[in-house]
Order: C-alpha cells, then structure tokens, then sequence
C-alpha cells in the first residue's frame, strides 16, 4: 500500500497513548508488517537511495520526517487489519511528508508542493525503489497492490487555494501516481481522508471537491476526518499518561485509529463514501 500526505498522513498521534485503546489488538509492532522507511531527520536528502524494509514498529519507524519518534499514523491500524484480514505480510510504503501543499502556490514546507516537486520525490525515491528492492527480498512472490491513502489539504486550505483548484491539481498528481503505479498494479482503490486541522471554509470546500471526486468515480472513496478528535480536543484520560496539547490540532490517536480501520476496509474492498 502507499500513503501520500502531509503531516495527518505522516501522524501525530502518540504512542504511549495507545494503552488506552479498548482493543488489545493496536499492537506498536504487529506482526507481519513492514515498512519502508527512511529517516528524514537523519539525513534530510530525500532523493538519497538509503531506504530500506524494516519489521514496522509505531514510534521508531512510522514516520518520515516528524520529531520526535514516538508518534504514527493511519497505518498502524490499517496493516493491523489487512493481516488478520489476509494473513498475508503487509508492505507499507509512506510517502508522507508535514507541511507540504498541493497547488503550486500553497505554503509549503520542503521538499515543495505536490504539484512541483513532492510527488516526483515518493514516487520516485520511496515508492520505485521500495517496489524494486521488495521484488529483490521476495523472489517469486506475488505482489498485490492494495490502494492509496490520500490525506492533504490543511496546507492549501490555510493558503486560500479555491476548492475547484485544489481539484484539479490533486487529478493531476493522481494521473501522475497512477501512470507509475500501473506499470504493475491495475483496478486499486484510493482512500480519501478528508482534512479537520483548522476546521475553517477553505477545509470545507478542500473535503467537498474529495467528496465530490469519489462520488464520481468507483475506485475512489471518501471518509471525513470532520468528527475525529484532534489532540487539541482529547479529555485528560483520553490522553494519558501524556498532558493535553493545547496547540495540537492534529487529529489523536483514536482517530487515526478509526481513518486506518477505514481505510482498511477501502483496501480490501467494502470501502463505501461517507459523509457525501
């Protein structure tokens, strides 16, 4: 699977606040699962060929570029899912990175926008050379591609970008993704997460152009993070044994719990709109 994003996608939902998950299934490190991972803080050179396949462990490699290692994302519930599901080994390839835009004239953080210059990089540098070096681990072993987890749009809706821009551009970088992706893989699905950061006009019209996107195609499908608590928002038990973050607005670790099983379902395939 790959997930693209920015910083919801990359996660900030706090480990040691998942000992409060009412299912003992949330595991930090679930079987079978793994990851490709390059550390982002260690050396900043994103084009650098030094990624590699680790045993995925929530906290120590499920981020790229967030500090420090102690947070994750949508994909520790959905590769949780996918293997009890399957039974199969889950592959998780997370081109996710915080602060990064869409549109060409979004705020962005580097490496850039999506548009110009952050899809070439997952594409190029984290999803191809993951593919390529799980192809040279697993000779003769049959690879399916489950999906993409799309989950952006706080950056451009904090710019200002129109809804019918934003559109466009996230068709453009999807055709993009798809023509690298269907050199191998045909007939997946993509997961889009709607955006709840700052809960303003401009998120609204970012999620109704999603929503209006997955409406019209079958393999595109919807689900709004508009509900999920934000950090900002959990109760003190809620985030346990750590304090409530006040200026944390990034959706919390029971959220992103409930975009992954979400997304899950998306991947193997009972996925259906919601909030359309």
């Amino acid at each position: 699977m790959l997930l693209l994003g920015q910083s919801n996608a990359n996660g900030y939902a706090q480990t040691a606040q998942l000992a409060n998950a009412l299912n003992p299934g949330y595991v930090l490190n679930p079987a079978k699962v793994h990851i490709y991972y390059k550390d982002g803080r260690a050396n900043p050179d994103l084009t650098a060929d030094n990624g590699q396949w680790q045993d995925y462990r929530a906290g120590t490699n499920s981020d790229t570029n967030a500090s420090p290692k102690d947070q994750f994302g949508p994909e520790l519930a959905l590769a949780n899912r996918l293997v009890v599901a399957t039974g199969n080994e889950v592959y998780v390839i997370k081109g996710t990175l915080n602060g990064t835009g869409l549109a060409p004239n979004a705020p962005t953080i580097s490496p850039g926008t999506w548009t110009d210059a952050t899809a070439g990089i997952t594409m190029n540098y984290f999803y191809k050379r993951a593919l390529r070096d799980l192809k040279t681990a697993r000779p003769g072993v049959t690879i399916r591609f489950r999906g993409v987890l799309w989950w952006q749009g706080e950056a451009d809706a904090a710019g200002g970008i129109p809804g019918a821009d934003y559109a466009h551009y996230f068709k453009s970088m999807r055709g993009y993704v798809d023509s690298i992706v269907g050199a191998d893989f045909t007939g997946y699905p993509w997961a889009l997460i709607g955006v709840n950061y700052s809960a303003t006009p401009e998120e609204a019209a970012v999620n109704a152009e999603l929503c209006g996107i997955a409406a019209a195609d079958a393999k595109a499908f919807y689900f709004p993070s508009l509900g999920q608590l934000r950090n900002i928002e959990l109760s003190p038990a809620q985030s346990a044994p750590l304090p409530v973050d006040p200026s944390d607005k990034h959706i919390g670790w029971m959220g992103q719990l409930v975009v992954g099983e979400e997304a899950a379902a998306i991947f193997l395939g009972n996925g259906s709109d919601r909030g359309c």
